[in-house]
């Protein structure tokens, strides 16, 4: 019966995974060795890219840090607090660096970087001692709090400070 079921449910996706395929291939075939990869990176206070071209975006992901380039495939990833890095020309060295707490990024099928993030500060304006200072309060409260809300955003606070604290070694 269980048998039955899974057949009967793989022959439903069937059609859907028939358009996917239809939809890469067309995507396959607008793709070019030239294209560029286009970043916007906005707070809720400004935006920092607005359609930019860039050469590559390095992203703190929830799986860990990774790289965009033009041409990546589709995605919509959490970030967590850490460093996005803004390449904007191949082989020059000139990279931006921002701390984030939190926020996403969404690449699109055209090569489009939407990065929402709710701060982006750069990386020359974060202050490592205030950031050591901040995580050390805050894995003491860890430590000492038996109530389960405040021990919460006590491991967020230390979380963010220590991802600080990275940034900035």
């Amino acid at each position: 019966m269980l048998r039955t079921a899974l057949q009967s449910f793989g022959r439903s996706l069937r059609p859907i995974s028939r358009q996917a395929a239809t939809r890469a291939e067309a995507q396959a075939d607008t793709t070019s060795a030239n294209a560029v990869l286009k970043l916007s990176l906005a707070t809720p206070y400004e935006t920092i890219f607005s359609n930019q071209t860039v050469h590559m975006v390095v992203v703190p992901g929830g799986s860990g840090n990774f790289g965009i380039l033009a041409n990546h495939v589709p995605t919509v990833a959490e970030l967590h607090p850490g460093v996005v890095s803004v390449i904007e020309t191949e082989g020059q060295g000139q990279e931006k660096k921002f701390f984030v707490p939190a926020g996403f990024a969404v690449v699109n099928a055209k090569s489009e970087l939407t990065i929402s993030a709710v701060e982006a500060i750069p990386i020359a304006d974060l202050d490592k001692d205030a950031a050591q200072q901040a995580l050390t309060e805050y894995q003491a409260k860890v430590n000492a709090t038996s109530n389960e809300l405040e021990k919460a955003r006590a491991q967020v606070g230390a979380d963010v400070s220590q991802a600080i604290v990275n940034a900035t070694s």
